[in-house]
């Protein structure tokens, strides 16, 4: 991580819970986004770690996706970019087949704003190939987004 410095790190799949603590978890620097899976089944949960000097708070959507977190900093002033990490189980056992609606509708929630979203899926028919330069995806962002002296 010392070598790479980046600006934000999205883990999904954490299996994180309740017994876990944050203080167990933080990393120095980086302002901890977290959302545990509530149900007694091991697996799922999300961690959302973003530099301190990006200033971030924390987000809530109206869907009730049950695994996510959200966040948003303040880029080149006033542009606010919502970065988020997801995790959708391949298991119906675990939210039953209502869970892809739920994604549905989180989209279309974000869908109007400058977002970033990082995650596990698990559409077995999709196939992502290699991810674009961040800085590219997002030319209106522009420039580093947190840069230290």
């Amino acid at each position: 991580m010392q070598v790479i410095d980046p600006d934000i790190i999205a883990i999904s799949e954490s299996w994180t819970n309740e017994s876990i603590s944050d203080s167990e978890l933080n990393l120095t620097g980086y302002t901890l986004f977290r959302k545990d899976r509530e149900l007694d089944i091991k697996g799922g949960g999300v961690l959302l770690y973003v530099k301190d000097c990006l200033n971030a708070s924390e987000v809530k959507f109206k869907s009730d996706f049950p695994e996510q977190v959200w966040c948003k900093v303040k880029c080149n002033g006033n542009t606010e970019l919502f970065t988020g990490v997801c995790y959708r189980t391949p298991s119906e056992n675990v939210y039953g087949y209502g869970i892809h609606a739920s994604v549905r509708e989180l989209v279309s929630e974000i869908s109007n704003k400058n977002f970033v979203l990082f995650g596990g899926f698990n559409y077995r028919e999709i196939e992502c190939g290699p991810m674009p330069n961040l800085m590219v995806a997002l030319p209106n962002i522009g420039g580093a987004l947190c840069s230290t002296p």
